[in-house]
């Protein structure tokens, strides 16, 4: 409006005759030029959103105030514009003359173009490249009216069409900022926002031929799109999809799930336009919900199903089916025990192969199978299938190779699915392999209701083991440990038994598997101990003094207790020798974690305990053991040779494991001997030790307390477990008894004893061969710790110079003596780690 007002009143001025009144249009035109001025440069500010700031507004508002007195004063005084009417031609003209004042209305005005203009270009230039436009456009039409205003200027130009210029000037930037610019911005924008969509956008026009598509559809679908009509782009790129569902494709060597969104692009009048496809990429979400699903049914470790899937696919097979169906579960027997061996990363590994043979056996046959709990793996199969493949044998045979190497067993549970209740048929399958576990050389079960009785039965004794400790419903048993030479007795074994209130009594192979299952073991084993150390307080004078007893320590007992420090406080309790406490301990204990275990017996070993290896000969007994471990006593089990006591290798194997034992100084024990046969050949092959029923069941303290009475009482190795030093002595011993204990030469070994003055006093006898005893005509046990003065010359005061010299440090010494009946007799002697003497005779 202000610029029509200004231009009018400059066509006032062009066309008016009058002095006056050329006079006063021409000062409405500056006036109005002036605020024009103003009203742009308000208008720019808003339009570049600069912020104006008070002061030199305020300063520029009077200003142009003050031009306005200026100009209306001008009309009457001429002040700042002075006129002169002149003819040219026809037509009369006002000629101006300028002076200062007017300076200051040009200063004004060009000052406030000169303030939108840089606001203009610093908004230009602070945009992204897409606002640009917005400015410069502005910019170069405002460039245009100063060029044309120049012009004007410094031409002398009769009509300043400047003026008209930014009257039109107004027009445009009021067209172009609310009308034209936005919407050039917001197709610019949607531009921009397509191309730059991560989504597949294909538009195609009211004819169904391509139109436009994003780079991100020509990065999935290839540029061959654009050749492409909408019905072949279905055909050929999304495969006649259905568009409920989600569409798969590769891109990248990527699996992709796109979600297709398509319409027709309508008018106001409901006409269409194009149409356009999009394709949302969604496989991050896909994906995640795809994981969140897949760790809700399947098994971490072993990537197979778990636990939840199977039971809720197995209720649905069963109820879409009118079969019998069973539940077939793999438990490993002792896999914690492996874990203990071999770590837990090997268990991890037996448990992964465990499931990889599962799936390729159960997905050949299309049968529903899972990892359920722990190293326990459960399969569905129909009673028809079972039948029909022999299926435990399929499973057996299968997993052979993974427990080919490892000290475990893995045991089979099968139960039949009553009505729907999987998850009772697997319960059931799991006390099926509880109950095999005892069942020696059977790995599959079938349940039933004497299982589940048995499965009762032990809640039952698990419940009642604190009570019957309290009660003394356990009772310990003793069965002797004899010499095989005399069949003295040394010691016995403490075993123990109970006597249930409710059961009666119950035979140890069930409850202590049961109690070491759970981890109750120690309780027991806690007990046998202090009774043991009570009984030898008990038998501390005369003979029975010289008696032990074996106790046997568990593997848990060294996980659960302290063992050394609870023995160490037992001996001192019960103030007893700990030589009399012989520890028992299998193999099994090293398994894990075998420097610590190796510390506690060295613990045991330095406080004066015997270690004894038990069950040697069974199992997974292995030399590598002996060589590790420090024990001193070998526990040879007699079922290594049960039923093949005339198999040469067998007798030899035997033979080797006894004189192996002795040759590393250590003493062994039989246990197990059932037979005179068994007897006769551990006494050739010079085993010092034997237990077994031959010579005693185990039997209550009190008649093990007759028993004794009517035997004589030896304690074997007394000698044996003071030092390393008696051990070397011992094995020497040994390895001579089994050169020469049968041989024709005869031999003897000789203890030198000394007086107070460490004097040689007398000589007796240690040990003697059946060839010497022959030769000699003694009763060999007679003359064993013996003088050798009952022996006729040269064995009494002829042989003291002989025995001085070996004594005295020589190697070996040979001599000649004559005999009172006129023979002679050639003597090959020498000592025993200067303690004893061995001789090997030649009778002449």
């Amino acid at each position: 409006i202000l610029a029509a007002l200004t231009n009018a009143f400059y066509l006032l001025y062009l066309f008016s005759n009058s002095k006056i009144l050329m006079s006063i249009s021409q000062s409405l035109v500056y006036i109005g030029f002036t605020w024009l001025m103003f009203f742009f440069m308000g208008y720019i500010y808003s339009y570049t959103e600069h912020i104006r700031k008070k002061i030199p507004s305020t300063i520029l508002f009077f200003m142009a105030v003050l031009n306005n007195v200026i100009m209306i004063l001008n009309i009457f005084t001429e002040c700042a514009i002075s006129y002169e009417i002149v003819q040219i031609g026809n037509d009369m003209h006002l000629s101006s003359s300028y002076k200062l004042l007017y300076i200051y209305h040009l200063v004004l005005n060009y000052s406030v173009v000169i303030l939108f203009v840089a606001a203009l270009v610093v908004k230009t230039v602070q945009v992204p490249s897409v606002y640009k436009s917005k400015y410069i456009t502005i910019l170069g039409f405002i460039f245009g009216i100063t060029v044309v205003n120049a012009i004007y200027l410094y031409t002398s130009l009769m009509i300043d069409i400047s003026l008209l210029a930014y009257g039109l000037f107004a027009i445009f930037i009021y067209h172009y900022t609310l009308n034209y610019s936005p919407k050039s911005l917001v197709k610019k924008t949607r531009e921009l926002v397509i191309n730059g969509m991560t989504d597949a956008v294909i538009i195609f026009d009211t004819y169904e031929n391509y139109f436009y598509a994003n780079q991100s559809a020509f990065n999935l679908l290839g540029e061959e799109i654009k050749n492409y009509s909408m019905l072949e782009f279905k055909d050929k790129k999304l495969k006649h999809y259905d568009y409920s569902q989600l569409f798969e494709m590769y891109y990248g060597g990527k699996k992709l799930y796109l979600e297709v969104e398509t319409a027709p692009f309508k008018d106001s009048k409901n006409r269409i336009q194009a149409y356009y496809f999009i394709l949302h990429d969604i496989t991050d979400r896909v994906e995640k919900i795809e994981m969140i699903e897949y760790q809700n049914t399947h098994d971490e470790l072993t990537n197979i199903y778990n636990r939840r899937y199977f039971e809720e696919e197995a209720r649905k097979m069963i109820a879409e089916s009118n079969e019998v169906f069973y539940v077939v579960t793999s438990n490993y027997k002792g896999f914690r025990l492996v874990n203990d061996m071999f770590g837990s990363e090997a268990g991890n590994k037996i448990l992964v192969a465990t499931a990889e043979y599962l799936k390729r056996i159960c997905d050949k046959m299309n049968l529903l199978y899972a990892r359920m709990d722990s190293d326990k793996f459960a399969i569905l199969i129909s009673k028809a299938d079972f039948e029909k493949t022999s299926f435990t044998d399929i499973l057996t045979t299968s997993f052979n190779k993974i427990t080919a190497d490892i000290p475990t067993e893995l045991k089979f549970g099968i139960c039949e699915v009553v009505g729907n209740d999987v998850l009772k048929a697997y319960e059931r399958s799991v006390m099926t392999i509880h109950y095999i576990n005892r069942v020696y050389n059977q790995n599959v079960g079938y349940f039933s209701t004497d299982i589940q009785e048995k499965s009762i039965r032990e809640q039952e004794l698990l419940l009642d083991l604190d009570s019957s400790l309290a009660n003394h419903n356990f009772e310990i048993y003793l069965q002797p440990q004899v010499n095989s030479n005399d069949e003295s007795v040394v010691g016995a074994e403490a075993l123990i038994r109970w006597n249930h209130p409710k059961y009666g009594r119950i035979s140890p192979g069930e409850f202590i598997p049961l109690f070491e299952k759970h981890f109750v073991i120690s309780k027991l084993d806690l007990f046998v101990w202090e009774e043991a150390c009570r009984l030898l307080q008990k038998w501390n004078d005369g003979d029975n003094k010289k008696l032990s007893i074996s106790v046997n320590i568990s593997a848990i007992d060294f996980y659960q207790l302290n063992v050394s420090e609870v023995f160490v406080k037992l001996i001192n309790k019960y103030d007893i020798d700990p030589s009399r406490l012989k520890l028992e301990i299998t193999e099994t204990v090293f398994m894990s974690d075998q420097k610590k275990i190796i510390a506690k017996i060295k613990e045991l070993q330095e406080a004066g305990f015997t270690i004894e290896m038990d069950d040697f000969g069974s199992g997974y007994s292995s030399f590598n053991t002996l060589k590790d471990i420090p024990i001193d006593v070998l526990k040879l089990d007699m079922k290594f040779i049960e039923g093949d006591i005339n198999n040469e290798k067998t007798i030899e194997i035997l033979d080797s494991i006894v004189s192996m034992a002795h040759r590393i100084h250590l003493s062994v024990i039989a246990e197990g001997v059932e037979t005179k046969e068994q007897s006769q050949l551990l006494r050739m092959m010079n085993c010092e030790l034997n237990q077994g029923y031959l010579y005693a069941k185990p039997m209550p303290v009190n008649e093990f307390e007759d028993y004794i009475k009517t035997k004589s009482i030896k304690s074997l190795i007394d000698y044996w477990n003071h030092s390393y030093s008696d051990k070397e002595i011992f094995s020497s011993v040994k390895e001579l008894h089994r050169c020469y204990g049968s041989s024709p030469i005869p031999m003897v070994i000789l203890l030198p004893k000394y007086d107070n003055k460490k004097q040689l006093e007398d000589i007796v006898v240690f040990y003697c061969n059946s060839a010497f005893a022959k030769m000699e005509e003694i009763d060999i046990q007679k003359i064993i710790g013996q003088s050798v003065k009952q022996i006729d010359n040269p064995w009494n005061d002829s042989m003291y110079p002989l025995i001085e010299k070996l004594l005295d440090g020589e190697n070996d010494v040979k001599q000649i003596f004559d005999r009172k009946n006129g023979s002679q007799i050639h003597i090959h002697a020498y000592s025993i780690k200067k303690k004893y003497i061995c001789a090997v005779l030649t009778y002449l």
